[in-house]
């Protein structure tokens, strides 16, 4: 029989990585709240970390903006990106927070080469914060991978900043991590 539903959960995912790293590395669980200002302050926050992001791709934009678009949204204009290129429950890494003079950008790294360039593209940070929330009977998050030496400043910093660290349901079944 074919699963209804397949893919990663994240709690095990978390669990894998600070398994696999023998303790070297911590897997900061971190479910929300999604906001342009949370995914900001996010990146403030997690400087140095790698942020593993489970998001829904149909909240994005396409993976090609124009550089008019772009150089638009940073300069603080309404600008509206493509279409997005697809919408499933997906793994990314928010690699990068760009800055313009009034807006935002989210650099983020996909393990499909074709989206972007080489796998790399571009996201408003309200954007992120939707693919975040999902929005589509599924929670998103993500997962903060630092050095377990830093692990406990980030978690600190973390909850005074008011992000609920915990794991979220995305809607892939799983056991025991």
């Amino acid at each position: 029989a074919i699963p209804e539903t397949a893919g990663t959960a994240a709690p095990p995912l978390a669990a894998a990585i600070e398994r696999l790293s023998d303790g070297a590395l911590a897997a900061i669980e971190v479910a929300g709240p999604w906001s342009a200002a949370t995914v900001i302050a996010l990146h403030d926050l997690a400087a140095g970390a790698m942020l593993v992001a489970n998001v829904r791709t149909g909240c994005f934009w396409g993976s090609h903006p124009g550089p008019g678009v772009v150089l638009a949204h940073l300069a603080g204009g309404d600008a509206d990106g493509p279409p997005p290129d697809w919408d499933v429950g997906h793994f990314v890494e928010l690699a990068a927070l760009v800055r313009g003079p009034v807006g935002a950008l989210v650099v983020v790294r996909d393990t499909y080469r074709e989206l972007g360039q080489r796998g790399h593209h571009v996201q408003p940070p309200e954007r992120v914060a939707a693919a975040l929330r999902r929005d589509d009977g599924s929670q998103g998050g993500v997962i903060a991978v630092v050095s377990a030496a830093e692990a406990d400043r980030l978690r600190s910093a973390l909850r005074d900043a008011g992000f609920e660290l915990a794991g979220w349901d995305n809607g892939t079944p799983h056991g025991p991590a």
